[in-house]
């Protein structure tokens, strides 16, 4: 186990409280870019899918409804009815 170096006087203790709240803040800023920079992809990406969908008329997202839901309310997952609507 690591051995920890305890402050002596209360000015060594200051000091060494002041260091750890200044790095415990750089690493909160840090931190809080990070987060903003993937809040921007989450909202860039969202937004791509929105227009690609509009675009091309297509469904990129998932249904929200299960695939068992989907079986007994009579519509295929996979298409299907497309495929005997075409050999009628």
């Amino acid at each position: 186990m690591k051995k920890v170096k305890l402050p002596t006087t209360v000015e060594s203790l200051q000091a060494q409280l002041s260091k750890e709240c200044k790095e415990h803040e750089a690493e909160l800023k840090s931190l809080k870019k990070e987060l903003d920079k993937e809040k921007l992809r989450s909202l860039a990406n969202s937004t791509m899918i929105d227009l690609a969908e509009k675009t091309f008329n297509i469904s990129i997202r998932k249904n929200p409804m299960p695939s068992n839901q989907r079986l007994v309310s009579g519509q295929s997952s996979r298409g299907s009815n497309n495929l005997c609507k075409l050999s009628l």
